[in-house]
């Protein structure tokens, strides 16, 4: 009996459904500038001391109150539920408007601009000898009615002297932009050699990734079913709500960490800088997120700085003219500016070859080839 061979049925393969790519709507754009608002109205009046760091605790406020309300709508299945990418940028621009008024840039720009022309005197002949230097646009002069309002405060019925204020803040504005946009289209062109070739961490990046980090076919982030990220919450909130209960109590006895340094200081010897010990869980968090290289480097680098500090104060070593010199902590400040700058360049010269691949991709002008960074590496250029 001849046996009948049959071919086996061709099974349509089911197209896959793919997602659309998230992507940055203007719905982020606008939720981030209330968030923005907020973040100014708390830190002004409540939290002028949280915004003094490259991670501001005022941002992290915030981003942890978005990410309370993006699970709620995750887990109501809430029809325009806020999307991963858009509570990223949401963070991000809380987090550049954070950290740029407590870091020596907005904090300081208004004293800046008033304070030549108002502690100048006839003693020191500071504004005889630099303000005419000075740009006018830039700077208040001697004089001027507002610097003195700004300084003795107003009377009852005056107002404040916005139009005075204006052209000047309107030009730092400029200034500032500039450096903030130079920085961001830097990162656009160091992104890949940083990322991918040298794969450098970004500790501080990793925090607001990891809260919105979700297993496919998950709504609620990985790390919110992690029994011990909620038992390190359950040590650190109650710490903070047990001194919360200390100011109100003053009997009951504190708990030493995170304290201010001064109360940690262990005197190593005569004319050497204490060695300070503070236990500080939220940098241990940031800390487990960076090579063993570099967390070696940061103490060992901190106790040698100690060792020359101490050696200088004992031999009276000193640089600079007579009757100003530098003091040895000084002398450190300068070493490690020097430091810096030879980083930069050697980074510059590592990179020599991305960028170059860089400068090629931005003459071509094909967006396709711009590696996925946000503006293409022409407009970097």
């Amino acid at each position: 009996m001849e046996q009948i061979e049959r071919s086996p049925k061709k099974v349509r393969p089911e197209p896959s459904i793919q997602q659309p790519p998230e992507q940055v709507t203007p719905r982020a754009f606008l939720l981030g500038l209330i968030t923005i608002v907020a973040l100014c109205l708390f830190a002004e009046n409540y939290g002028r001391g949280l915004v003094r760091s490259f991670m501001p605790a005022t941002a992290q406020i915030m981003f942890v109150a978005w990410v309370g309300i993006y699970l709620l709508m995750k887990l109501t299945r809430f029809r325009f539920a806020l999307t991963g990418t858009e509570l990223l940028m949401i963070f991000g621009m809380a987090w550049l408007v954070g950290t740029l008024p407590g870091l020596g840039l907005v904090g300081k720009m208004v004293a800046d601009i008033t304070g030549p022309a108002y502690f100048s005197s006839s003693e020191d002949r500071f504004w005889e000898v630099v303000g005419p230097h000075m740009p006018g646009f830039l700077f208040f002069g001697q004089g001027d009615p507002a610097v003195d309002l700004f300084y003795l405060g107003l009377k009852p019925g005056e107002s404040i002297p916005w139009g005075a204020w204006f052209t000047k803040l309107y030009w730092w504005f400029i200034g500032t932009l500039g450096l903030v946009m130079a920085g961001f289209f830097a990162s656009v062109l160091f992104f890949k050699q940083w990322a991918e070739k040298e794969r450098l961490a970004f500790p501080l990046a990793h925090f607001p990734l990891e809260l919105l980090n979700a297993s496919e076919g998950r709504r609620v982030p990985d790390i919110f079913r992690n029994r011990i990220f909620w038992i390190g919450f359950a040590c650190m909130f109650g710490k903070i709500c047990y001194d919360i209960a200390g100011y109100f109590i003053l009997d009951l006895p504190k708990i030493r960490v995170m304290e201010h340094r001064m109360y940690n200081d262990i005197p190593v010897a005569r004319d050497f800088p204490p060695f300070n010990v503070r236990v500080h869980p939220f940098l241990m968090g940031l800390a487990y997120h960076c090579p063993l290289n570099i967390l070696f480097n940061f103490w060992f680098f901190y106790v040698l700085n100690i060792v020359k500090e101490g050696i200088m104060n004992r031999t009276g070593f000193s640089v600079g003219l007579e009757g100003q010199p530098a003091t040895p902590r000084e002398i450190l400040t300068l070493e490690a500016h020097g430091a810096l700058v030879v980083l930069v360049v050697w980074s510059v010269w590592v990179a020599r070859g991305h960028l170059k691949e860089t400068f090629q991709k931005a003459v071509t002008g094909l967006r396709s080839e711009d590696d996925g960074v946000p503006v293409t590496y022409r407009a970097a250029w």
